[in-house]
């Protein structure tokens, strides 16, 4: 009982806090500025995405490796590289290349890949989902796990993976359901996941319940074609 009445003081304070930071625009800034990506703050990302994802990114992987076992695959906002060693491990036949902004996520992922004995079939590459440094029709899938609510434009980002894509080719963005992407990192300029895609090159998507962890909807996915 006495536990218990911690809870709903911890819970108040939980909830202005966040309030707080949604209102100065702290939280904007920690999911939009690739400065503050330092190697100690990469660190603890990295060991917590580890801890708290694993689940995730195995899920996502064992989705995409059933439906493709060949090709080049594209992991746009990568991180440390979770899903992209993943997919790797699961489609022995894959080329997969991961794409992050930050310099100190790209060193994490290469170390991972260089540990796990990965090296020739995954590689890193340091760069801008709005501004990607490979030529058109490059990839076979493009896939991007809780990235996109990171994205300055949105639009810009999916008109590049548009762009890298193979004709007839697909796109899967999972991300933050709309009202949080709207309300806590006012992104967007208020258009919901199928309004950027429709805005995009893409000229429309389809948006679904991404049911993570276990039957829970807490995430969307976007599905593109180009």
């Amino acid at each position: 009982m006495k536990n218990r009445r911690w809870a709903i003081p911890l819970t108040l304070f939980a909830g202005a806090a966040l309030c707080g930071a949604v209102k100065s625009g702290l939280i904007r800034r920690l999911t939009t500025d690739a400065d503050l990506l330092t190697e100690p703050a990469v660190g603890i990302y990295d060991v917590a995405a580890g801890s708290l994802f694993d689940g995730f990114y195995t899920q996502v992987a064992k989705e995409i490796a059933a439906v493709f076992t060949e090709g080049k695959v594209l992991d746009a906002g990568c991180g440390p590289g979770y899903l992209t060693v993943r997919l790797a491990q699961m489609a022995p036949r894959l080329d997969v290349v991961g794409l992050d902004i930050s310099q100190a996520m790209i060193n994490r992922a290469r170390r991972r890949v260089s540990e796990l004995g990965l090296e020739g079939r995954v590689s890193f590459q340091f760069g801008d989902v709005q501004s990607m440094p490979f030529p058109d029709g490059q990839f076979d899938f493009v896939v991007s796990t809780l990235s996109l609510h990171h994205w300055a434009d949105p639009v810009k980002g999916l008109g590049e993976i548009y762009r890298v894509l193979k004709l007839g080719s697909q796109a899967r963005i999972i991300d933050l359901p709309d009202w949080v992407r709207l309300n806590i990192h006012g992104q967007g300029n208020g258009r919901r996941l199928v309004q950027l895609a429709t805005a995009s090159p893409f000229n429309g998507g389809v948006v679904s319940v991404y049911r993570w962890p276990w039957r829970f909807p807490t995430l969307r996915c976007l599905w593109l074609r180009r």
